[in-house]
């Protein structure tokens, strides 16, 4: 017995594109008027340790640390839910949103075994 023949059309079904599709969006960021972004704005999340995220919590009842991992302690496997969090920052108006969507332009200086290297997103 030989293998069945596939139709074309039953092949294009299973179609996959090779590339992205990204849209702008309207993205939450910090009123620089009502707040002090260095006092809000913190390392990526999984280079934070215990003793910076005390820090950050001194630094500001409204940094970014309290929405992104919250209070956990020492031995904690997995860091606390940061929706509610999140939501009671938009309360007293510490975020804001633009009315036009966007793209957000990403530079980061990172180093690895003392090699400096720069990565640019969109």
């Amino acid at each position: 017995m030989g293998a069945a023949a596939v139709s074309p059309s039953v092949l294009l079904q299973f179609h996959v594109p090779f590339m992205a599709s990204v849209a702008p969006f309207r993205a939450l960021r910090y009123d620089p008027e009502r707040v002090a972004l260095t006092k809000v704005v913190t390392q990526p999340y999984d280079k934070i340790t215990l003793q910076m995220q005390d820090q950050y919590y001194d630094a500001s009842p409204h940094n970014l640390v309290r929405i992104i991992l919250g209070k956990r302690q020492a031995g904690d496997p997995t860091p606390a839910s940061g929706a509610a969090r999140a939501f009671s920052f938009r309360t007293p108006s510490l975020l804001c949103m633009p009315i036009r969507s966007a793209f957000a332009c990403l530079m980061a200086r990172q180093y690895w075994s003392g090699v400096a290297s720069s990565v640019s997103a969109v």
